[in-house]
């Protein structure tokens, strides 16, 4: 398939105990992603400490990606900063959202691997003055 931008912030895309991991093998392509919003970008309350940091292993997928907005709307239950370690392969990304997400200031050992970064939004997140000289 040809898909190269998908915008399907706000949806029930989400992480259920049946998912389908390779939903998105589909568009190997994707240059331009928004997942933001979905439940797919939050933990569950249910999740043993590996699915916690293998729910977002759709992205090792998606190695195409230039843009990647995960932005979620709540206080908790958010990414965290071992669940970076699925965005490795995503070595041409060159902006990244991440807002809201419960990352700490752990984030940036994953973060500064990224080279090719221009724009890196960690808006409300819980990461100090300290890391940003990491970054």
């Amino acid at each position: 398939k040809d898909l190269r931008t998908l915008w399907i912030a706000d949806n029930q895309i989400g992480l259920n105990r049946n998912m389908d991991h390779h939903s998105f093998s589909s568009v190997p392509n994707l240059t331009d992603l928004d997942i933001s919003g979905n439940p797919i970008v939050e933990m569950r309350p249910w999740m043993s400490r590996k699915q916690r940091l293998g729910h977002l292993d759709f992205l090792l997928e998606l190695t195409q990606l230039k843009t990647l907005a995960m932005n979620h709307k709540a206080n908790e239950n958010g990414i965290e900063d071992e669940g970076l370690s699925f965005l490795r392969k995503l070595s041409s990304l060159t902006s990244l959202s991440l807002q809201q997400q419960s990352l700490t200031d752990r984030c940036t050992r994953y973060l500064n691997k990224f080279t090719t970064l221009e724009y890196l939004d960690l808006s409300k997140n819980k990461i100090t003055n300290e890391s940003l000289k990491e970054l």
